[in-house]
C-alpha cells in the first residue's frame, strides 16, 4: 500500500509565540513614547498659555501705572518727540521668569499721544510670549491756565489695540 502524505505540511509553531510577544513589546514602547511626547507638548502649551496671560496682565498694569504717574516730562515733549523706558522684573510665582517691559510714549499733536507697551516673558534666548499693546491718548483742552491739566485719557474709539 502506498503511503499517504498530509496535504498540508506541519509547521513548527514554537517561534510564533516569541514573535507575537516581541511585537506586543514594540507596540507598548511606541504607545509609551507617544504618551510621553503628548504629555510634554501639553505641559509646554500650558506654560505658554500662562505666559501669554501674564504678559497681558503685565502690559495692562504697566500702562495704567505709567498713566497714573504722568508728569511734566511727558507734557514737555515736542510734537513728534518720544520717551522710552524699560524695566526688568522676575516673577517668582512663574518660576523666577524674567519679564522685560518697555514703554514708549510718542506725542502726535498738541493734545494727542500714543503709548506703546511691550512685555517679553521669559529669558532673552527663549522668549515664551510677547505682548504688545498701544493706546491712543487725548488731553482735554485747557480751560484755565492756573489749574494743572489732568493726564490724558484713552480715546474711546481707539482706546487699546493688540499687535501680534
Amino acid at each position: 500500500m502506498p503511503q499517504v502524505r498530509n496535504a498540508r505540511p506541519r509547521r513548527d509553531r514554537r517561534g510564533t509565540v516569541l514573535i507575537i510577544a516581541l511585537a506586543l513589546l514594540i507596540l507598548g514602547s511606541a504607545l509609551l513614547a507617544g504618551s510621553s511626547s503628548a504629555s510634554r507638548a501639553t505641559g509646554r502649551a500650558a506654560r505658554t498659555y500662562e505666559a501669554v496671560a501674564l504678559g497681558d496682565a503685565e502690559s495692562r498694569s504697566m500702562a495704567a501705572n505709567y498713566l497714573m504717574g504722568w508728569s511734566a516730562a511727558e507734557d514737555s515733549l515736542t510734537v513728534g518727540g518720544d520717551l522710552s523706558t524699560s524695566r526688568v522684573d522676575t516673577i517668582a510665582s512663574f518660576g523666577a521668569t524674567p519679564v522685560v517691559s518697555t514703554i514708549r510714549l510718542k506725542r502726535l499733536s498738541a493734545l494727542r499721544f500714543v503709548l506703546a507697551v511691550e512685555c517679553r516673558i521669559g529669558p532673552p534666548a527663549s522668549v515664551l510670549a510677547i505682548r504688545r499693546m498701544r493706546i491712543v491718548l487725548q488731553r482735554a483742552a485747557p480751560a484755565d491756565s492756573t489749574v494743572p491739566p489732568p493726564p490724558p485719557v484713552p480715546i474711546r474709539h481707539w482706546a487699546a489695540s493688540d499687535l501680534y
